[in-house]
């Protein structure tokens, strides 16, 4: 998945991020072994890796908290500047919708023809106005809260305490709970933004400090979000619980939340950034995570389909390297393809809105 966050600005005062693409593309890869995993299970009844993949959800959670920690670094001189409201709308909008609507129409336009769906419910998805188990793209029920997330923090632009006061509220309002009508308003799951824009701000604070407190910050902040992302996946993963309750787990939501703040704060040591900045794949995969996010569900059927020939060859009892290869096929063109579908309609189609309704504006 990756969630349509923009790279951080690199004439703002703060130093390029090469470490968030990286924890892009590790997000979006675990979702994508997390839906294969389930998919392979499903197909072939046995699943890949003694399904150490379980917990892949941690993905969602991860990009998150990486959203509020853009979010702000991202428009952090645009706080307290209502004149900017035109230019932070116009990047939100154009960065979640458009590629959004192609994919849309790719996918579930053509149910139209084929009676699968009528055209206000194409509309209805294409506004995000879809529960989760109407959706067309079942996995763009986290754009939802993005919107929203996105949608508040118009109130920090407006003026820098009232985003405060807001957040403050919003923060509130998930202890207390609410309808099921205001489940995106009102989520567990929003403590991740909010964890997000705690990094961020500590994140920023600290650039003023030495470059050698900086680096040594960042390796502890690193280790331990390392050591508690993978630690909790280890405990969440024997667990008995539902596989779909992972949503509102409160140690899901504790623990890869903390975790991914802590690898989101060593993002404040320049020597890290510049270690993952020659990660050329992986800042690949991340610039392309929104694509293989929304597309790596067809995808990964099309692999599977294009295996049919040579079925005979592995059918029969369920065999634990069968089901590993399986899962790498499907995982490897499901991500390949998504890289494929960024830099041949994603990016070109941004380029062109950027430099038509932002880039004029300034």
């Amino acid at each position: 998945m990756g969630l349509p966050v923009d790279r951080p600005p690199q004439k703002n005062g703060l130093e390029t991020l090469s470490s968030v693409q990286v924890y892009r593309a590790v997000a979006v890869l675990l979702v994508v072994l997390f839906h294969a995993s389930a998919f392979i299970l499903s197909r072939y009844q046995l699943a890949p890796l003694g399904n150490m993949f379980r917990t892949g959800f941690s993905g969602v959670f991860l990009f998150f908290v990486i959203s509020g920690f853009i979010i702000l670094t991202a428009h952090y001189r645009d706080l307290g500047r209502p004149g900017r409201l035109g230019y932070y709308l116009s990047r939100r909008l154009i960065r979640i919708y458009p590629f959004f609507w192609v994919v849309l129409m790719v996918w579930g336009g053509w149910r139209i023809f084929t009676g699968g769906i009528d055209i206000p419910e194409l509309a209805s998805n294409a506004l995000q106005f879809k529960g989760a188990p109407q959706l067309i793209i079942p996995v763009s029920w986290t754009l939802r809260y993005e919107i929203i997330f996105y949608a508040l923090f118009i109130a920090a632009i407006l003026n820098q305490w009232l985003g405060v006061l807001v957040f403050a509220v919003w923060l509130g309002l998930q202890w207390l709970g609410g309808p099921a009508m205001l489940k995106w308003l009102i989520d567990p799951m929003n403590y991740l933004f909010m964890l997000g824009l705690a990094a961020a701000a500590l994140c920023i604070r600290l650039r003023t400090r030495g470059q050698n407190v900086r680096n040594g910050l960042g390796w502890m902040f690193l280790v331990s979000g390392i050591i508690g992302f993978v630690a909790t996946m280890a405990v969440y993963g024997q667990l008995p619980v539902d596989i779909n309750a992972w949503p509102e787990h409160p140690l899901a939501i504790l623990g890869f939340g903390l975790s991914s703040a802590l690898l989101l704060l060593a993002s404040t040591s320049g020597a890290i950034n510049q270690m993952m900045g020659q990660w050329r794949w992986l800042a690949l995969i991340g610039n392309a995570s929104y694509s293989i996010y929304l597309t790596h569900s067809p995808f990964g059927k099309l692999a599977w389909n294009l295996l049919r020939p040579v079925k005979p060859l592995w059918q029969g009892a369920p065999d634990a390297w069968v089901a590993n290869l399986l899962l790498g096929w499907v995982a490897v063109v499901s991500v390949l393809a998504g890289i494929l579908v960024h830099l041949k309609i994603e990016m070109p189609l941004l380029a062109y809105l950027r430099g038509r309704l932002i880039d004029a504006k300034g």
